[in-house]
């Protein structure tokens, strides 16, 4: 019979799902441990390389497959150590997940977690493999403490990696050189972070020569010890016989002695590191070739070139304690090109910030930061641009009462940029927040000019009815709607012998709502209360045109009687708001 991966796949399927155990604490008690978990805890323990099975044909499916239930987990269990043994390490973990999932007594089992162990390194995922290796029964396992070290290296933490070396000597030695390479290599790298260039070369001598890992390896240790030629010699011919990762490791490394060697400029150097890194990414080669960008970037104060490589440093890298330098270096170069004085162009400070804003200081330095740069971009009218950067710190930033002063901003750069739907989503967006009253009111009349210049004036007015502060607001709304009704019946309170010119207009514009309805008598009152203020401006001869007997129905005696006021508008401070809308 010919068995398919389906049916391969099904005879893995759990039998039972077992959860007896699942709550019980883990600890080497095996008369906690079922049966066929004990079949597989009682095999002899893998202590050496020579202890794991070597690879047998898949002939080994069909006693999987016939296996009774109580014999499943022994045939999983050498079905896993097969597909470790041809390598195939994504395929085993599948295999021991699925054990431990129908007896969680295997995660006690220090084999079927040594073998995780080695299957999540052998994948990649490092910190699983940290935590399979770490059950008590492994602590003094030399395999076990040769895979922890690799796990350790691919974390890049060369303290614990490096403690694991003389427990795992045992294990390493009686391997063949071809295959202690991977290990020796990732402890030669460990010993290399630490500065350790001597003893990366030393282990490295047990490595075959040929091995392109360990040429890439070899060449960053005599980096290490000043000898840049021959570590040329040893990337270069890593470039031509190396998997991809160690080519880019060795042309990143060729760079650095050429670098070192003063064979090649700064600027050629910069250009290949870039090369480099759009080809080459998401490991430590660009990491360090980031790193050294950035570098040679700030050394010519190319600051453009040297936040781009800062940025993704910081973003995407496991840096450790190095962050925080970096990040401190970042945010200096982007204050520095941010700052008033700087030779950056401002469309192009606008655009810097919004790209880098998650890297901008965090608390006041950050706050006075961005709004420095939005006074710049309001001063050249780039109303649109100043919104984004406030919106993002309303939104980002700001808490609690503090939202209330900025999101009144955020929508007044709105509207200025001829976006009033966008001001009233930032004020909705902010609206979760209790604001005392005359907060409300700004808030509130900042919607309504927005309502206004979405031609929703009705509803503009009912947002400000029960405000009595937002009087001559409404009454600025109900003149431009030409609801003269409105406007005479809005009380009319001004008093004194003195006229400002705001009041001025107030009067004149209910003389034009009067003469419109035609109500003369109060028209006449109108005349009567304000006639000698009114002789003593330079508007008397509107009050009078307004007041009198002309018939401002008639277009051309509206014109001449709107032009004939003084040019100010009563809504004060939000009049800019009204006649200035639309700037970029």
């Amino acid at each position: 019979m010919k068995w398919t991966a389906a049916a391969a796949a099904l005879a893995l399927t759990s039998s039972t799902m077992a959860s007896a155990l699942a709550n019980t604490p883990a600890g080497p008690r095996l008369a906690l441990i079922r049966p066929a978990a004990g079949d597989v805890a009682a095999a002899e323990k893998i202590k050496l390389p020579s202890d794991w099975p070597q690879a047998r044909p898949d002939a080994i499916l069909i006693g999987l497959a016939a296996a009774p239930p109580e014999r499943r987990q022994g045939a999983r269990w050498t079905y896993a150590l097969n597909l470790l043994a041809r390598g195939r390490s994504a395929d085993a973990l599948g295999v021991l997940d699925v054990m431990i999932a129908d007896e969680p007594d295997m995660a006690l089992v220090e084999n079927v977690q040594l073998a995780r162990g080695r299957a999540l390194v052998e994948i990649g995922h490092a910190e699983a493999a940290i935590g399979a290796l770490a059950l008590t029964g492994l602590a003094a396992n030399p395999e076990a403490a040769a895979w922890r070290l690799r796990a350790y290296a691919l974390l890049d933490a060369p303290v614990p990696a490096l403690r694991q070396m003389p427990l795992a000597r045992p294990a390493m030695v009686v391997r063949t050189a071809a295959r202690r390479g991977p290990f020796l290599i990732a402890a030669s790298r460990m010993a290399l972070e630490q500065g350790n260039a001597r003893a990366a070369l030393h282990w490295l001598t047990f490595v075959p020569q040929s091995d392109p890992s360990a040429m890439v390896t070899r060449g960053q240790a005599l980096m290490q010890v000043g000898q840049a030629a021959a570590a040329l010699r040893a990337f270069q011919l890593a470039r031509k016989m190396g998997q991809p990762t160690d080519r880019a490791a060795a042309e990143l490394g060729e760079i650095k002695a050429q670098l070192a060697s003063n064979k090649l400029p700064t600027g050629d150097a910069m250009r290949s590191l870039q090369a480099l890194t759009f080809r080459w990414r998401g490991d430590a080669t660009e990491r360090e070739a980031l790193s050294l960008i950035f570098d040679l970037a700030r050394a010519k104060h190319d600051n453009r070139v040297a936040l781009q490589a800062g940025a993704v440093l910081v973003r995407y890298h496991r840096l450790g304690v190095g962050l925080k330098t970096v990040l401190q270096q970042v945010q200096g170069l982007l204050q520095a090109m941010l700052a008033a004085g700087s030779r950056t162009p401002l469309k192009n400070a606008a655009g810097l910030y919004w790209d880098y804003r998650d890297l901008a200081p965090g608390g006041p330095g950050g706050d006075v930061l961005a709004l420095q740069l939005v006074d710049r971009l309001q001063e050249a009218g780039l109303y649109a641009r100043a919104a984004e950067i406030l919106e993002h710190q309303l939104l980002a930033r700001a808490k609690d009462l503090a939202r209330g002063p900025l999101s009144i901003r955020v929508a007044r750069s709105w509207v200025l940029a001829g976006k009033p739907d966008r001001a009233i989503e930032a004020l909705r967006a902010s609206s979760s927040v209790v604001y005392p009253d005359s907060m409300m009111l700004e808030r509130q009349r900042v919607e309504a000019i927005a309502l206004h210049l979405l031609g929703r004036t009705n509803e503009a007015l009912a947002l400000l009815a029960d405000w009595p502060q937002a009087a001559a607001l409404r009454s600025e709304l109900q003149w431009k709607q030409r609801d003269w009704a409105a406007i005479v019946a809005e009380p009319l309170r001004i008093q004194g012998q003195h006229l400002s010119e705001v009041q001025q207009v107030v009067i004149l514009r209910r003389a034009v709502a009067l003469a419109m309805i035609g109500d003369r008598a109060a028209l006449h009152a109108l005349q009567r209360s304000y006639a000698k203020q009114f002789a003593r401006t330079p508007a008397a001869g509107a009050f009078d045109l307004m007041t009198g007997a002309s018939d401002l129905t008639q277009p051309q005696a509206l014109s001449s009687a709107l032009a004939a006021m003084p040019p100010v508008s009563p809504a004060g401070p939000d009049a800019d708001l009204l006649e200035l809308s639309g700037g970029s």
